[in-house]
């Protein structure tokens, strides 16, 4: 349960809530299942924050810093995460189904089984993150980074990974039927017994470091 005060802290806005943050900078946040839905939190700081649990549908956290939050199971369905710094942070199980996490950081993240159908991850930095068995079905992945990255047995029907940067990436398992891979960067990844059925490859790095062309 959500530590009251802080809550009631958070809610007066982003400039108390920093301002009071960077006062305290050793004291453990804890918004474990707080009712933080449509909030405006742009540029907020809640590195480290337990969010687990955490209701942010249609909040706005744009550019916000939540550098190793734990954000199991949270919903941030339709949220606004921008620009925002999730790196380390888990959202192992979270629902960020239709959110904008373009351009965000989510460098060693830990979004293992999270929902992410239809979410915009364009731009988004996601190196060495964990994202197996994730539901990426018809999410934009277009130009992000996802080098190293742990995407086994995840779904990414229909996804929209072109121009990606999926070099060793393990995509073992992993549903790519209908994804869009134009373009991407797949040197040096693992796609044992992944599905590939009319899957776009069109100008793609293969794991060989051949380029992949269409023929008519």
């Amino acid at each position: 349960m959500a530590n009251v005060e802080q809550l009631s802290l958070l809610k007066q806005g982003v400039t108390a809530w920093n301002q009071w943050y960077a006062a305290h900078p050793n004291m453990e946040i804890d918004l474990t299942g707080a009712d933080l839905r449509g909030i405006q939190l742009e540029g907020v700081n809640l590195n480290q924050a337990d969010l687990s649990m955490a209701r942010l549908t249609l909040a706005n956290l744009s550019s916000a810093s939540l550098i190793g939050a734990v954000l199991v199971g949270a919903n941030l369905s339709r949220s606004f995460l921008k620009s925002a710094n999730l790196a380390g942070s888990d959202l192992s199980r979270a629902n960020l189904s239709e959110a904008d996490v373009s351009n965000a950081d989510l460098n060693a993240a830990s979004l293992v089984g999270a929902d992410l159908i239809s979410a915009n991850l364009a731009g988004a930095d996601l190196s060495e993150s964990n994202l197996a068995r994730a539901n990426l079905i018809g999410a934009n992945c277009y130009a992000a980074n996802f080098t190293n990255c742990d995407l086994v047995a995840s779904d990414l029907r229909g996804a929209n990974l072109s121009s990606t940067y999926l070099i060793g990436a393990d995509f073992c398992r992993a549903d790519l039927r209908r994804s869009d891979l134009t373009g991407a960067n797949l040197s040096m990844a693992n796609l044992q017994d992944a599905n590939m059925q009319m899957a776009d490859l069109e100008g793609a790095t293969l794991p060989d470091g051949s380029v992949f062309e269409k023929y008519s």
